[in-house]
């Protein structure tokens, strides 16, 4: 039965235009990204930062929504040197208004360490919402 069903899915795959994989891959990844931090800017660790259109990275605030949010930062940096950056799922504080009912939704910046769900004018995304407990709205965040 099991045989079957991958061969139906092979089928299917390849009808589509895709590539059946004979074996399982090892995709590389990475963890970190290395980049300049943008004239005049700090960071420091902890911080959630975004992309600035080719200018290098700035932190997130709830004040801006120009930047592309790419992870949080590994190590404190200043004008023009070199920042650490790791996406995946963070912790973030709650402003007091997220739920688990709001699992599945985008999550905005109240604050650079803090999330709340209601986007205004000028807010940045953080990402989406991927769990929330007692302690913290989980969010993830990055490319």
């Amino acid at each position: 039965m099991i045989k079957s069903i991958m061969k139906i899915s092979a089928a299917i795959a390849i009808a589509a235009g895709g590539i059946a994989f004979a074996a399982e891959r090892n995709t590389p990844r990475v963890d970190t990204v290395f980049s300049t931090l943008k004239a005049g800017g700090t960071v420091y660790a902890g911080q959630v930062v975004g992309a600035t259109n080719g200018y290098g990275y700035a932190r997130v605030s709830e004040l801006t929504n120009s930047l592309t949010t790419v992870g949080v930062a590994v190590n404190s940096a200043v004008s023009n040197g070199t920042l650490m950056v790791r996406s995946g799922v963070f912790g973030l504080k709650n402003d007091g208004a997220v739920t688990s009912s709001h699992i599945g939704l985008k999550g905005y910046a109240y604050t650079n360490d803090t999330a709340f769900t209601v986007s205004s004018s000028g807010v940045a995304e953080y990402g989406v919402i991927t769990d929330v407990d007692d302690n913290y709205v989980w969010v993830r965040i990055g490319l």
